[in-house]
C-alpha cells in the first residue's frame, strides 16, 4: 500500500490508500503500532548518512506516512512522550527538518 500511496498516478487512488492506511493505524493493536512507528522512524532517518535520491524518496514516503499516522493516532505520540520521558512530537519535527535539509542540499548540489 505504501508504494501505491507515493507512486500511483491517480490522486483518487492515492487518497483511497491514505484512507485505508488511516483505518489500519486506528485499528491495529499497540504492538503493531510500535512496529509500524519504528519502521517509519528508520525510513525517515535514511541510510546512515546516505543522501542519494533513493534515500530522499524513502524519507519523503515516511513523512507522508507520519502525517497519516498523526491524524490517526495522535494518542500514541502523547503516550509515547509520557512513557519515554522525551517529547515524541519534537523528535518527529527534528526528523522532518532533516528531510527538508536533505532536499535543500540536493537542490543546490
Amino acid at each position: 500500500m505504501v508504494l501505491q500511496l507515493v507512486n500511483d498516478s491517480s490522486s483518487e487512488c492515492r487518497q483511497a490508500v491514505a484512507d485505508c492506511l488511516m483505518a489500519l493505524f486506528r485499528n491495529v493493536g499497540v504492538e503493531k503500532i510500535h512496529l509500524l512507528y519504528d519502521y517509519m522512524v528508520r525510513w525517515i532517518g535514511g541510510g546512515d548518512g546516505d543522501e542519494c535520491a533513493q534515500s530522499l524518496q524513502l524519507k519523503r514516503t515516511s513523512a507522508q506516512l507520519f502525517g497519516i499516522f498523526i491524524d490517526a493516532r495522535s494518542d500514541y505520540l502523547k503516550n509515547k512522550s509520557s512513557s519515554s520521558g522525551s517529547d515524541a512530537t519534537n523528535d518527529l519535527i527534528t526528523l522532518l527538518h532533516g528531510v527538508l535539509n536533505t532536499e535543500a542540499a540536493l537542490a543546490t548540489a
